[in-house]
């Protein structure tokens, strides 16, 4: 039977564990990115050179195999939850994924601009 102290610094252990391999994890993501990556001269765009779904976002596979898109991976690399969250991209390229670019959005308010945006299209109005 092991005491309390002795169980916490165990579950600290595992959870020291489980954040460096994370911390790898998104290191070896974040190099795949860099590799497939251009910057774009005009607007400095970090634009994915990989896959892409078919809306135009990059597309990435994570060490699991499974499909990420990679401007969430960016936000999350830079140690932002997005539980709940949309990424709303300011420079309107759906493959960029420099996080200056970037904004966590709640979807309500994603509509609410876009919306805005369309309505600013068809007025012919600037920002």
């Amino acid at each position: 039977m092991t005491n309390g102290p002795l169980d916490i610094e165990a579950t600290n252990t595992t959870e020291r564990r489980t954040a460096m391999t994370r911390t790898a994890a998104l290191k070896l993501i974040l190099s795949k990115l860099i590799l497939r990556t251009t910057e774009e001269p005009d607007t400095g765009c970090w634009v994915w050179l990989g896959a892409t779904t078919t809306d135009g976002y990059g597309e990435i596979r994570d060490e699991s195999r499974s499909k990420k898109y990679a401007h969430r991976l960016a936000l999350i690399a830079r140690g932002l939850g997005l539980d709940g969250l949309v990424v709303h991209h300011h420079c309107r390229n759906r493959a960029c994924w420099r996080p200056a670019h970037l904004t966590q959005l709640t979807n309500s308010a994603h509509s609410l601009h876009h919306a805005a945006e369309r309505r600013r299209e068809k007025t012919g109005e600037t920002g």
